[in-house]
């Protein structure tokens, strides 16, 4: 009786210790991504090195990451992460059908955000969680 209570004692040892790592493994940034006319403005609260970006929906799909509007190599960002304050994520901003589309590649809990409003003028923020 004491081997099976020691082995479920460790067992949830395990799995607390295990759940309190993932939740720590996304570093913490927050983005606010507003379209009009046929402009995409993103702008950064916290993790990033940028400020603010502006581009045209005419140059969608775009890759960002903590350092800007960047390029992908096999579907990750392979530069290092120089700064310590910085955020280490990747995703791909897109808009479809009316909807604007985040597509997650790296250092986020989200794979993919959907909401609609692509080319009216609104706004949304989102972290490494998800929508705010």
């Amino acid at each position: 009786m004491k081997k099976i209570i020691l082995l479920i004692s460790i067992g949830l040892f395990y799995l607390s210790a295990q759940a309190q790592n993932d939740s720590n493994k996304h570093e913490k940034f927050e983005l606010n991504i507003r379209t009009f006319n046929d402009q995409v403005v993103l702008t950064s609260k916290e993790g990033s090195a940028w400020k603010k970006l502006t581009f045209s929906t005419d140059n969608l799909p775009q890759a960002i990451d903590e350092f800007g509007m960047t390029e992908l190599e096999n579907d990750v960002n392979k530069r290092k992460k120089s700064d310590k304050t910085l955020a280490d994520y990747t995703f791909i901003l897109n808009i479809e059908n009316g909807e604007i589309i985040l597509k997650s590649l790296e250092g986020t809990a989200w794979k993919k955000l959907t909401f609609h409003c692509a080319y009216n003028d609104c706004a949304s923020e989102i972290n490494e969680i998800g929508m705010m």
